[in-house]
């Protein structure tokens, strides 16, 4: 597990098991640390060999194959913000990534799922993840709109996953959705079909993103849902982050409560099961974040596993929010 934050006094990077700032002493454990974020990265399962070498540029040196950049399962929590991530029972490796983050009275979640038709769908994953979490840590930080920190973040991610490639049809790419809750309210932006609900303390859950496949484009087009479903390439991706992306600006919605609840934040491992989304209002009521992001990765792999799982959530308002 990664994890960073930033000295109070200095505003150095620190982590937070530090008991002092390395740069300048400042007692830690007297204040908490401002900014913080944590991800799913860490060190990767040995390769299918047997090899734990590390590797190189993403191979295995002993066998040659890729190697994966991150466990194939893990669990990061930040309190009233908790995400899990699985390989699921189908693929080789998990090519998901989550990042969570804290930074004055807000909380944010990415997720972003690799596509698996591309080269190192992992590392392309986690590196948006990464850039993104910090990016946004820098944007919410410094009194910047949820808006506008979430069009940066995707901005940064795309550069980030761009240079894992070249801009062919298997460059490296991946999915991208952020949810960032203020005291005040709900932003999230996407690209590709990785999803965010909201789901109020009493009431159903509610979508508040549209994939960005071929189906969702016909439909808009005019083409009835039906037909739109049955076409062959249904699930095909129209918008993505990568070196061969022609379009990867986020779409952006907002929304302000009126009353408590939570924002799920998943990779399709979930929202392709809508049974399980139909259950989101029950499981979400009894449960603290944690604990409904294991529950809810846990039904997806009863219900088939069939792709890798990934579900942040966060509670509304966040923790420390002054509304």
């Amino acid at each position: 597990m990664t994890v960073a934050g930033r000295c109070p006094a200095c505003a150095e990077p620190a982590a937070t098991a530090d008991r002092y700032c390395e740069a300048c002493g400042h007692d830690l454990t007297t204040a908490a640390v401002a900014d913080r974020w944590v991800s799913s990265a860490g060190l990767p399962a040995p390769c299918a060999c047997g090899s734990t070498a590390p590797g190189t540029d993403g191979y295995c040196d002993d066998c040659g194959l890729p190697r994966a950049v991150a466990p194939d399962r893990s669990a990061v929590d930040l309190g009233t913000a908790a995400a899990v991530t699985d390989r699921g029972l189908h693929h080789r490796r998990n090519e998901d990534a989550v990042a969570l983050g804290a930074t004055g009275g807000a909380a944010f979640a990415v997720v972003c799922d690799g596509v698996s038709t591309t080269d190192r769908p992992d590392a392309a994953a986690h590196a948006a993840v990464a850039v993104a979490a910090t990016s946004l840590l820098h944007d919410l930080g410094g009194g910047g709109t949820a808006g506008a920190a979430i069009t940066s973040a995707a901005g940064a991610a795309q550069t980030a996953v761009a240079r894992l490639g070249g801009a062919t049809a298997a460059a490296a790419s991946c999915t991208f959705v952020c949810a960032v809750a203020s005291a005040q309210e709900v932003t999230v932006g996407w690209v590709g079909d990785s999803r965010a609900y909201w789901v109020p303390t009493s009431g159903p859950a509610a979508g508040l993103t549209v994939d960005d496949s071929l189906a969702e484009q016909l439909a808009a087009a005019g083409t009835d849902e039906r037909t739109a479903a049955e076409h062959p390439h249904a699930a095909a991706l129209v918008c993505w982050l990568g070196a061969d992306a022609t379009e990867s600006a986020p779409h952006l919605r907002r929304l302000a409560p009126d009353g408590p609840g939570h924002v799920v934040v998943c990779s399709d491992g979930l929202s392709r099961y809508p049974g399980i989304v139909a259950a989101l209002p029950e499981i979400l009521r009894t449960r603290p974040p944690r604990a409904a992001a294991r529950h809810l990765v846990q039904a997806a792999l009863a219900a088939g596993g069939h792709d890798n799982i990934t579900v942040a959530v966060l509670a509304w308002p966040p923790q420390g929010a002054d509304r």
